[in-house]
């Protein structure tokens, strides 16, 4: 019985479709304000006595401490990731569906700008939180499906940037001429934009009431072996084959490794079984030295080797991609296009191109792993981003520098989803040991967060007066992204989770020796 016809049991398709509605949600979020906004400001009145809705000083005041909310609570959403394991990871998620319901239907109902403030930190607690969904995900996967399955997450993140964006794109136009009116149609798109997150967290949340309360990770750190085991069969069941290489488990006579541990009534050779050592070998660590806080996890070179290297990956995941998005693509599309729905059309094209490559991914990562995309992702985007931000002042108006600026965003957009836009949350899921996974992981989440909100907030006042400052700063980041992928960063694919730093010298091709 091969992968491809393998049952899978109800208890494990309703988690995954529980974790990929929640992911879902988190993409609609993030991407629900992108073209709507302008319908939003006229909607409320903002700016009712100015001449152009796009550059009324309120609005864009407005939506710049908007902006500074949803961070804040994404910070906030980060931290709490650190108490996850306590309350379990289910309860977390279910926490976060209902964040994002409150949030959602806020800002469905906004008629001022506090309401709008408030609904965003919302959704910013629920990005931050959303987080604990990788981590379910890899303590509920198969040990030989982790090169592939938790990548769930990016997928359905980027579906949701997609869905919200097309839906969207139902306005048919911007917001030109004063008065600055929109239609019971227009008030429906960009309320609904707000709404979408919480009609999907709705369902997360009930799938999740029918999904176990913790993962088998959660119950062995606990000690509770039995009952991990009963967990493992739900999810998996009295399986007759290696549900990734269709193989059937010999039959303990044929055993040649007899005196191997072994839970009865399975055989070592038997994957439920498998799986279940594989969990408790993780695990073990845990309960010598459960949860090591972060600041004492820094004081341990093994720690702190893997806490540096990452703590630079999640820091350029969202110093490079948010900017580049949210301010240059805009601004540079606009100048080149004119202001029209058109250009709103082509700037969708980027989240498609996204959303093509991460299937594409999806469809690889199995075979190629983490590493290599990342290392050929980091090249490809700081290639085409010196494309896409250059060339305009090399070349001035010739077509040939308009045409590569172009080219320059969207080769950008393929190389930040093959890499760090696509790989980074996963890797940093993958990458810690289990003592201190915990705290490890929402300390660079945080990072994350903390440091696309500091460096947006001076790149919006620097991209006014000195956008080429702004362009050199981020092709700078982007630059040093890939030889820090290609010295320190290692390979998680068929590593044991928490393993991969294990052993070895501070850099990459130390592992092998070790």
């Amino acid at each position: 019985m091969s992968i491809k016809s393998c049952k899978y049991s109800s208890h494990l398709l309703i988690s995954c479709a529980a974790a990929a509605l929640l992911a879902l949600a988190f993409g609609m979020g993030l991407n629900s304000l992108e073209s709507t906004k302008e319908f939003m400001v006229a909607d409320l009145g903002w700016c009712a006595r100015e001449e152009q809705i796009h550059t009324c000083r309120l609005s864009v005041g407005f939506f710049r401490l908007n902006s500074i909310g949803a961070f804040i609570g994404a910070g906030i959403g980060s931290v709490a990731l650190t108490f996850s394991h306590k309350v379990s990871r289910r309860t977390a998620m279910m926490i976060t569906c209902f964040v994002y319901v409150l949030g959602s239907v806020i800002l469905a109902a906004t008629v001022h700008f506090a309401m709008l403030f408030v609904g965003r930190m919302l959704l910013g607690f629920a990005f931050g939180l959303t987080a604990v969904t990788l981590l379910f995900l890899i303590e509920i996967c198969h040990p030989r499906w982790r090169s592939w399955f938790p990548f769930i997450f990016q997928f359905f993140v980027a579906t949701g940037f997609l869905l919200t964006g097309l839906w969207q794109l139902i306005h048919g136009r911007i917001v030109t001429a004063k008065p600055f009116e929109i239609t019971l149609r227009d008030k429906v798109i960009w309320r609904g934009a707000q709404l979408l997150p919480g009609i999907f967290a709705t369902v997360a949340f009930v799938f999740l009431l029918f999904v176990s309360n913790r993962t088998p990770y959660e119950l062995i750190e606990r000690g509770l072996t039995e009952e991990a085991l009963a967990l493992i069969k739900r999810l998996y069941g009295n399986l007759d084959a290696d549900p990734e290489r269709g193989e059937k488990p010999n039959r303990a006579g044929d055993a040649t490794n007899g005196a191997t541990l072994s839970h009865e009534p399975f055989h070592v050779d038997d994957p439920v079984h498998d799986m279940l050592l594989e969990f408790e070998r993780d695990a073990e660590p845990a309960k010598e030295h459960p949860n090591i806080f972060i600041f004492e996890a820094l004081y341990m070179p093994d720690y702190l080797k893997t806490i540096s290297i990452v703590f630079v990956l999640a820091c350029g995941h969202q110093l490079v991609g948010p900017v580049f998005f949210s301010e240059t693509a805009p601004a540079v599309f606009t100048r080149a296009m004119g202001r029209s729905y058109k250009t709103t059309g082509f700037l969708f094209t980027l989240v498609l191109v996204n959303f093509l490559v991460t299937l594409g991914v999806a469809l690889v990562i199995r075979k190629i792993g983490r590493r290599t995309l990342m290392l050929v992702g980091t090249a490809v985007s700081t290639v085409f981003m010196f494309f896409a931000l250059f060339m305009r002042h090399l070349g001035k108006d010739a077509k040939w520098a308009g045409a590569l600026t172009v080219l320059g965003y969207y080769g950008f957009t393929i190389g930040y989803a093959l890499g760090l836009g696509g790989l980074t949350y996963l890797y940093l899921a993958e990458v810690f040991p289990t003592q201190v996974r915990n705290t490890a992981f929402a300390f660079c989440v945080f990072a994350s967060w903390t440091s696309a909100r500091i460096v947006l907030f001076f790149m919006e006042y620097l991209w006014l007066t000195h956008p080429l400052v702004v362009h050199v700063l981020l092709l700078l980041v982007s630059a040093i992204s890939v030889p820090h992928v290609f010295l320190f960063v290692r390979e998680t694919k068929d590593v044991p989770l928490g393993k991969a730093y294990h052993g070895g010298g501070i850099f990459a091709f130390s592992a092998k020796r070790a």
